[in-house]
């Protein structure tokens, strides 16, 4: 180890000043040597030797003083950490930048079917996240006679006092030919993408829209005891931008998102 103050000076050899302050240094930008201030004379410092294998690190181990860093293992990377001797470490790579994905609403699938009445139905399902981050799709189980054919689509509404009230998210619709939509009568979890940020704690409404030919051409699965909306909008294909009267229901209805944080 060896015993260094403070840099204090650096330029050309020429601008070298005179020796006479014991301790200090100066480096010389054109040479790229170090030189210390005997007091009488400058002595070039030679920390060659603290340098002994490939991927060596001097660091600072106090006021003045340096002392040698053996490289690390692969992949891993410099951690600060107060409790070594030079106060940095080699460390595994933390899992900084990467992204959660956390599941909002019910994710099962409910043992029992709802038919979309009339030409078109929306169901509404609350939820809140914990987090602030990304929501890239809703996701419902929902069933479909493979006879007909079928549009689904989805959005996100605010929430009013608990109930599903104003748009804020809006995707565009799956329009299946007579018969290309055909889940063999067995609910399957069905995804619509749209993109939404959504805010830790402000609760929001996860909306599928269902709408057919006839009023058994989709269906939606769901458990009992819940607390979701449904809601008939005035078009067929697309959510209300408001909702005035949604219908409160006793269902769980299989209606989820994934969100990315």
């Amino acid at each position: 180890m060896t015993a260094l103050s403070a840099v204090i000076g650096r330029g050309l050899h020429s601008a070298r000043p005179a020796a006479g302050t014991a301790g200090e240094l100066y480096y010389e930008t054109d040479t790229g040597q170090l030189f210390r201030d005997s007091g009488s004379t400058w002595q070039l410092v030679d920390l060659s030797g603290l340098i002994t294998a490939k991927g060596d690190l001097l660091v600072g181990t106090g006021s003045g003083t340096v002392a040698k860093l053996a490289v690390g293992s692969d992949t891993q990377v410099l951690t600060a950490d107060s409790t070594q001797a030079g106060g940095i470490k080699w460390a595994a790579a933390g899992g900084g930048g990467g992204i959660t994905k956390t599941d909002l609403g019910t994710t099962s699938v409910g043992g029992s079917t709802e038919a979309a009445s009339g030409a078109c139905q929306i169901y509404c399902k609350q939820v809140t996240p914990g987090s602030d981050g990304l929501i890239a799709a809703v996701r419902a189980s929902i069933v479909s006679d493979g006879s007909h054919t079928s549009i689904i689509g989805a959005a996100i509404y605010d929430d009013n006092a608990g109930v599903p009230r104003n748009v804020i998210a809006n995707s565009g619709y799956f329009n299946s030919t007579a018969n290309s939509l055909n889940l063999n009568s067995t609910a399957r979890f069905f995804e619509v993408p749209i993109a939404y940020w959504a805010t830790s704690g402000t609760p929001i409404w996860l909306a599928i829209l269902l709408s057919g030919a006839t009023s058994t051409t989709l269906s939606i699965a769901y458990a009992t005891s819940g607390s979701d909306y449904k809601f008939s909008p005035s078009a067929s294909y697309f959510p209300d931008a408001s909702i005035v009267a949604p219908s409160s229901t006793s269902r769980n209805y299989s209606i989820a998102c994934r969100l990315l944080h």
